[in-house]
């Protein structure tokens, strides 16, 4: 699922109060019936959320493989977890980086990166924010891929980008956010049959992230 919208409109503040980076002024947040308002992150990571940030964030003085591993864990014992192998099969471009800091390594392959180090935690459900702002477009279509691969497999993914075209094709069910309510719900083709959404919340995008 997405959640789309003028910037400054709330989408990343909602995933930072899911993540417990911030504290919401009102309201609850509830995953899989449990209220986790206002825990930390490192609860909120242990019952199942895992996020991959705006800007990356991943650790710039340690080795791809260290950031990989720093954080990782299967609390839940998941039958079949992600681990080292099975992230750089996923991102293959990663393994001959995997002795090098995460701070010499391209801004794709930190991108790459941040999600792999968000799986590693085997989240029920995976935030990616942004997660291919700032790439080429050979890198967006390999970023692309691994989510729709990661979606085959099962993962429960909540996307922000202003990437329409892919967003459309990944994700199953859209939300449109207007100064932090959600306005409108629906599918891809209810999504597509229904210009006047873009030109309406999401005007500023430019039309061609359609096609």
């Amino acid at each position: 699922m997405t959640l789309l919208g003028r910037n400054g409109m709330g989408k990343t503040t909602t995933v930072r109060s899911i993540m417990g980076l911030i504290k919401p002024k009102r309201g609850e947040i509830k995953f899989q019936g449990r209220d986790i308002t206002g825990w930390p992150p490192y609860r909120v990571a242990k019952v199942g959320v895992g996020l991959a940030p705006e800007g990356r964030h991943i650790f710039p003085n340690l080795s791809v493989g260290e950031n990989l591993t720093a954080t990782a864990h299967n609390i839940n014992q998941l039958a079949d977890p992600w681990n080292l192998d099975r992230i750089l099969a996923l991102f293959p471009p990663l393994e001959p980086r995997i002795k090098i800091l995460g701070g010499r390594i391209s801004g794709g392959e930190q991108q790459m990166l941040s999600i792999g180090r968000a799986l590693m935690t085997n989240p029920k459900l995976l935030l990616l924010d942004e997660a291919t702002e700032g790439l080429s477009p050979l890198l967006r279509n390999q970023i692309w891929n691994s989510i729709m691969r990661l979606k085959d497999k099962g993962q429960s993914i909540l996307l922000i980008d202003k990437n329409l075209k892919s967003l459309l094709k990944v994700a199953d069910r859209h939300y449109i956010v207007e100064k932090g309510q959600i306005v409108w719900t629906g599918n891809s083709d209810k999504f597509s049959t229904s210009p006047d959404l873009q030109k309406r919340y999401i005007g500023i995008w430019r039309s061609s992230n359609y096609g």
